[in-house]
């Protein structure tokens, strides 16, 4: 794919992410007297990236704007092509130089996200390597970066993000993900934070809107092995106490939040039994009720409801997946697939047959391809080098 840059010059060229970029052999300086007809991500753009605009930049690459946010007015953006540019939606920045500022990305932090929206997320999440801050970018963001992943064009990206803001202007104060990027970047107290999550849980009757809030922040504020270790076991706890079904949304919202880490967690088991104990009830009827993760603890009215169902068993899926595809790439990964398909193949049960078959069939093609690629191969399992020297091949080949 090929990756251009146009650049202004504007910053220090020793500390500017996009010169890194071009060191890196990353992206490619683009004259501007030279016309590109990729997609450019500008501030300049009259609409929002979105997955639609993935065929094109299969064809044509993307590009973007090395300047300073600083210095917009002092860049001369009628020298550049303007046919096809792009904005992004709201993204919070996760660099030194403005952190937790909605909006501010710098030159990696915009192009990743571009990427990302896209569908291309290999080449996304190798753009940062070499700077200190891409799992902390993913951190704050990736919840958001999947949800306009779903879209099908750009006003859907920005109904998105219009729902997402108004959402956190109603509940919460204006200034509230700036306090939060300040506190993931540098947590205070967290054994505190953890402490008094856990009286609230065994309280009576617990707050569990307040708690899976706090919890989300907690997760992303670890830093260490041994912490999101220990953050686990409380999560697992938490997972193993609320085990009735009008918690399942509670529970698969607890699951999402640690596996957007970069540490391995085996939730799989919790993820079957959530999806089990969905597909036992019967009887349910359709009310037209809107349910999402909001709904942490289901209503009467709502434990009976298709809706909830539905969204309980497509949430399964998302998150399945999602776990699965943090070890696609992973040489051991094709027996990780048998245990998982063995499971979805006791759940394939009346008008589900079709869908865990298409689930299976997913995870069968990657798990064949990975076999394919270790038969020929032929490498030393017991040789940590030639072990990673595999799967980083078969990273570069799947993106």
């Amino acid at each position: 794919m090929r990756k251009i840059i146009y650049e202004f010059d504007q910053c220090d060229r020793k500390k500017c992410s996009g010169q890194k970029l071009i060191r890196a052999k990353k992206v490619t300086p683009q004259p501007k007297s030279k016309y590109f007809n990729g997609i450019i991500l500008s501030p300049m753009g009259q609409c929002s990236i979105s997955p639609a605009d993935r065929e094109w930049i299969e064809k044509y690459g993307i590009g973007l704007i090395d300047c300073s946010w600083a210095q917009l007015d002092k860049v001369d953006f009628k020298s550049l092509p303007k046919r096809h540019n792009r904005l992004l939606p709201f993204l919070v920045a996760a660099n030194n130089v403005n952190y937790g500022k909605p909006y501010k990305l710098n030159c990696v932090e915009a192009l990743s996200a571009g990427l990302y929206i896209c569908g291309f997320k290999e080449e996304a999440f190798e753009l940062f390597e070499g700077f200190g801050y891409g799992e902390e970018f993913y951190r704050l963001n990736g919840e958001l970066l999947d949800q306009y992943c779903e879209c099908s064009n750009g006003q859907e990206v920005i109904k998105v993000q219009e729902e997402y803001l108004n959402k956190h202007r109603k509940e919460q104060p204006e200034d509230i993900v700036l306090k939060i990027a300040e506190y993931v970047k540098e947590p205070i107290n967290l054994k505190e934070e953890t402490d008094q999550i856990k009286l609230e849980l065994e309280s009576q009757d617990p707050d569990l809107v307040k708690s899976i809030f706090v919890l989300e922040i907690i997760t992303k504020s670890i830093k260490t092995h041994t912490q999101f270790r220990a953050h686990t076991d409380l999560i697992i706890s938490i997972i193993e106490k609320f085990t009735d079904y009008k918690h399942a949304i509670f529970r698969l919202r607890l699951i999402k939040s640690i596996i957007n880490t970069r540490f391995y967690v085996p939730v799989s088991y919790y993820l079957f039994f959530t999806v089990k104990q969905t597909l036992d009830l019967k009887n349910l009827a359709c009310m037209n009720l809107n349910i999402d993760y909001s709904n942490v603890t289901l209503k009467q009215n709502e434990l009976k409801s298709e809706e909830a169902h539905m969204f309980i068993i497509k949430e399964f899926e998302n998150i399945l997946m999602k776990h699965l595809d943090a070890f696609s790439t992973n040489i051991g990964f094709p027996e990780l697939a048998n245990v998982v398909i063995y499971e979805l193949n006791n759940l394939k049960t009346g008008v589900f047959i079709e869908f865990f078959d298409r689930l299976i069939g997913k995870i069968e093609k990657q798990k064949n391809y990975v076999l394919e690629q270790r038969k020929k191969s032929k490498i030393d399992v017991l040789k940590t080098e030639t072990v990673n020297e595999f799967e980083k091949n078969l990273k570069k080949m799947l993106s």
